[in-house]
Parts: structure tokens; C-alpha cells; sequence
């Protein structure tokens, strides 16, 4: 993916961020990035996730649902959680 995405121009990449019109002010938060990362890193287990990242379940829902609420995307669904892994590596691209 990353590959993927570091191969478009700068153009293309802030394109890809605004057709999906997410929230860049998510990407400055480093524990949603981190906890997404760990999301997809345990295949979409969130037992697993909140045991990696050292948090409570419910602390854990609450930053997933924080990120609904900022990017409309719901990462406990494998896809909406590629598209968010796609759009932050577009913003790594962009910066």
C-alpha cells in the first residue's frame, strides 16, 4: 500500500484525502493513528487491540467512535480501516 500510495504526486494525494472529505485533524492525533494502526495489526480483534494498546474496552470504543465522528469512516470494518490507512499515508504524502 505504501508503495501504492507514495508513487502519486502531491496532487493525487490531497485529491484521494478530499474525495472521501475525512478530517485532517485526525491524523495530528497520535493515539487514533496508533490505535487504528493496532486495530488492523490484530485483524480487526478488539480485545486484542485494547490488550496491545494497554487500554480499557470501553476507552478503546471511544476512540474508535471519535474517529467516526471526525472521518465518517468506521474502522471496526476492514474496509473503512484501509481507506483510513490510505488516507494517512496520503497525508505523509502531502507533508
Amino acid at each position: 500500500m505504501e508503495r501504492l500510495v507514495y508513487n502519486l504526486s502531491k496532487e493525487q494525494a490531497y485529491e484521494f484525502i478530499r474525495d472521501y472529505a475525512l478530517n485532517l485533524e485526525v491524523f495530528a492525533d497520535k493515539d487514533l493513528v496508533v490505535t487504528v494502526q493496532t486495530l488492523m495489526d490484530c485483524g480487526g480483534n478488539l480485545a486484542q487491540t485494547a490488550r496491545k494498546l494497554y487500554v480499557h474496552r470501553n476507552t478503546l470504543n471511544y476512540r474508535l467512535d471519535k474517529i467516526k465522528r471526525l472521518t465518517g469512516l468506521n474502522v471496526k470494518k476492514y474496509e473503512d480501516a484501509t481507506i483510513f490507512k490510505l488516507a494517512l499515508l496520503a497525508d505523509r504524502r502531502i507533508r
